[in-house]
């Protein structure tokens, strides 16, 4: 049957022969399946956002000049490549199957939500199946909340949610603003943008108003742009301006409010998950010296590059802890005195 995507880990870097024998392959078997990490072998690759950490960079831009990942560049011409973002449901970046690892929490993959998905990425949420194959339910249930959670604030493919406080009913095409007016003494915490991509990604600067007040600016937008507040803001009418566009004009496929109503949800409990006597193995892209273990999490936390970190106490005064921050991670191996986690954002 036909494959949605070909996944390449890491790119297709077993040299020449082996990456034209794949492209051949995939011509004639899946012509169709778009290839992860296969620029330079296929036509229709999609790039790395550049962490397994879920949290995405903004602004993302699709187009590049050579192969590489997130964010792009907004002038660049020569490739045209939509972003995946790697994560997995379970805890620590595990993506093979390990008994007990824990899940991620319902608040942290809302999170991840908006930072892949809300900034323009595809978001890959991984389970590894257990030995048996059955999936676990706690994991079936928790997909199927998110799952739930996302149609009830957000809706499904360029159609609005139920309960959105208003939303456009069909495209505007060479779109220079949209208006809607909203229900009397509507409060609005975010909004959502979706930009039809036909013809590239040509939006590179927007606000929105409400009430005549600019309550929020932006470059990219791409397949989806969540533009979250961080505040609640009183309006009776909200208006989208398109300020800067390349390649032609845009064309907005949806502009919609949310109902905060229908989008709340609780902050994460604790900043990380951490284990002890344990080292994440991976190459870590920054290693900082700090206080404690808690520390190293939120240096971690703070930086959202980071999927994983371990922390290793000296051995001499002041004690500081050696704080490795990767944005992916290879393995794990017991380690006597070691912490590694990974943050809740």
């Amino acid at each position: 049957g036909d494959l949605a995507e070909i996944w390449f880990d890491g790119g297709v870097g077993l040299g020449a022969d082996f990456a034209a024998e794949m492209a051949a392959l995939k011509k004639k078997l899946q012509p169709h399946a778009v290839a992860f990490n296969g620029c330079g072998v296929v036509n229709n690759s999609v790039a790395w956002i550049g962490t397994e950490s879920g949290h995405g960079p903004y602004p993302l831009w699709n187009t590049q000049d050579a192969c590489g990942y997130a964010p792009g560049d907004a002038d660049a011409t020569k490739l045209y490549m939509p972003y995946e973002a790697d994560v997995t449901l379970e805890t620590a970046d595990t993506w093979f199957y390990k008994e007990a690892a824990g899940y991620k929490s319902f608040p942290e993959l809302v999170s991840i939500y908006h930072a892949t998905v809300g900034v323009g990425a595809n978001l890959l949420l991984n389970l590894a199946p257990p030995p048996s194959t059955v999936l676990p339910d706690a994991a079936m249930q928790l997909y199927a909340k998110l799952g739930g959670w996302v149609r009830r604030c957000y809706g499904e493919g360029l159609g609005a949610a139920a309960g959105a406080l208003n939303a456009t009913a069909t495209a505007c095409h060479n779109c220079t603003s949209v208006a809607l007016t909203l229900p009397a003494g509507a409060v609005v915490d975010r909004f959502q943008i979706k930009e039809e991509l036909a013809g590239g990604q040509r939006i590179r600067q927007f606000s929105i108003a409400a009430d005549g007040a600019v309550v929020y600016r932006g470059t990219s937008v791409g397949a989806t742009h969540v533009a979250l507040l961080g505040r609640n803001v009183t309006a009776s009418s909200v208006e989208l301006v398109i300020e800067a566009t390349r390649g032609g004009p845009a064309t907005v496929g949806l502009f919609a409010v949310p109902n905060p109503a229908d989008c709340a949800v609780a902050a994460p409990s604790t900043n990380c998950t951490t284990v002890s006597n344990v080292r994440y193995t991976g190459p870590a892209y920054k290693v900082v010296s700090v206080a404690s273990a808690p520390a190293c999490c939120e240096a971690c936390r703070a930086d959202t590059t980071c999927a994983v970190f371990t922390a290793v106490q000296g051995t001499h005064w002041p004690y500081m802890f050696s704080c490795s921050l990767m944005a992916a991670m290879t393995g794990s191996e017991p380690a006597a005195g070691v912490f590694s986690g990974s943050p809740r954002r």
